[in-house]
């Protein structure tokens, strides 16, 4: 009943905060245990966040990923991929890395240092997003969508240089440059650039 979804949800973020090089195995035996089929989707939002707050981990995030849809009862595994590629497709047709529209703008140096930590968390939590993407295709958690990746990122880096928008050009063209690093042997760029 209820006390199970709480403490099933309850126990999987603990262990998703607890999960380190050195304890994964461990980690991953723990969310064997307490693993409940019913409650994919909140295991999946939570690795998500993880994922987003802590970029060094996402390969450990990865194998989480891959470690539930093993342990996952065959009728229930399409809703692990569905997940991913849906969430993916959103992200991307959604341009989900825009920034809020005041992100750069400053009213007054009262504000400046908020306006200044919203801006970093967005910068943060985006590049972090884009990175995540990446290593879902390519761990094969989700196909291979590099090129629509890649040309979203340039048609942004395009508008922001037509609307002289350089703190947000920066942005993307910094998360591109990464981007490129972690894909460039998996993508034959030169062919369509």
């Amino acid at each position: 009943g209820f006390p199970v979804t709480i403490s099933s949800r309850k126990d999987f973020l603990a262990n998703l905060n607890k999960l380190s090089r050195q304890n994964y195995e461990s980690i991953l035996r723990l969310i064997r245990t307490t693993y409940n089929s019913n409650f994919l989707q909140n295991y999946m939002d939570i690795t998500w966040e993880m994922m987003l707050r802590q970029v060094d981990f996402q390969d450990l995030h990865i194998e989480v990923v891959q470690h539930l849809m093993n342990i996952t009862p065959p009728d229930k595994k399409e809703r692990v991929t569905n997940y991913w590629n849906e969430r993916c497709k959103s992200y991307f047709d959604n341009k989900e890395w825009t920034p809020p529209e005041d992100i750069f703008t400053t009213q007054s140096s009262v504000d400046e240092y908020d306006d200044f930590c919203d801006y970093i968390k967005w910068k943060k939590k985006t590049g972090a997003s884009l990175l995540a993407w990446m290593r879902l295709m390519d761990a094969g958690v989700i196909p291979s969508h590099y090129a629509i990746c890649f040309a979203s990122i340039m048609d942004s880096i395009q508008e922001a240089l037509k609307l002289q928008k350089y703190k947000y050009f920066d942005c993307l063209l910094e998360w591109f440059l990464q981007m490129v690093k972690f894909g460039v042997d998996k993508y034959p760029f030169s062919e369509d650039i």
